[in-house]
């Protein structure tokens, strides 16, 4: 989730701020690609979460930073 409204279909790079190298798949890597799939409003009870978004990513087999 994040508060940034972003494109589908928009490639995108990830850097995970807690990566641990010794975790298994499918968190191996430290940061990753990807293309935007889908993606919604987060609705919460919540008034922290409100304003947040869901992405769906399809993650690349190339971990290339665009």
């Amino acid at each position: 989730m994040t508060n940034e409204k972003l494109v589908l279909g928009e490639l995108i790079y990830l850097e995970l701020k807690n990566y641990d190298p010794n975790i298994r798949l499918p968190i191996k890597e430290q940061s990753y690609s990807g293309i935007i799939r889908w993606g919604k409003r987060y609705q919460s009870a919540n008034a922290g979460t409100n304003g947040l978004y869901k992405y769906g990513i399809e993650f690349s087999t190339q971990n290339v930073r665009p």
